[in-house]
């Protein structure tokens, strides 16, 4: 399989949906609207530590859940074991997935790290990691991100790096609406 061939397309993308704060509420409206915009696809859900058995059973009657450590990376990397498919998209939960969240999407191969820019927040380290798409391959290559209680944007800093040191680049993408 060449490059281009592994390029994004929406159908092989699976879902994390991060729920830090256990809002199960915003939890299903995020998997409901990617069933309807995305139907077919993968979608893991990941709740912190702290969650109750109770919390973590009534979450897992949408979709898959995954208990994680105390931090948010912990999440994402809890999340993104989980994904079979070729590429993993990180949403939290009450965000509403789009069915045109992907259309600038679709040029950019497997070594490539597309992060939402919002907010004038234009370096990834910064950016938000709502929409945050990455290849599973690339996501493997790299590793998971430091599960560490410094501050995110410290952690993205460094995964950043190694990311770099593994030849994949940073997209910051404009205008993609969650």
């Amino acid at each position: 399989m060449t490059e281009t061939d592994r390029k994004l397309d929406p159908a092989g993308v699976g879902f994390v949906v991060l729920c830090p704060l256990r809002n199960l509420g915003g939890f299903r409206t995020t998997v409901r609207t990617i069933h309807g915009s995305f139907p077919g696809q993968q979608i893991v859900g990941v709740v912190g530590a702290d969650a109750s058995d109770e919390e973590v059973a009534e979450f897992s009657r949408e979709v898959p859940v995954v208990r994680a450590g105390t931090t948010v990376t912990s999440l994402v990397n809890a999340g993104a074991a989980q994904i079979k498919g070729d590429w993993i998209c990180f949403l939290e939960a009450g965000t509403l997935a789009r069915p045109a969240m992907f259309r600038q999407h679709r040029r950019f191969g497997p070594k490539d790290i597309l992060f939402r820019v919002a907010g004038r927040r234009f370096h990834f380290a910064d950016a938000p990691l709502e929409g945050l798409t990455v290849s599973r391959e690339a996501f493997e290559r790299i590793g998971p991100m430091a599960d560490r209680e410094d501050s995110l944007e410290i952690v993205k800093t460094f995964w950043a790096l190694d990311a770099i040191e593994h030849g994949c680049r940073f997209v910051g993408l404009v205008g993609v609406r969650l």
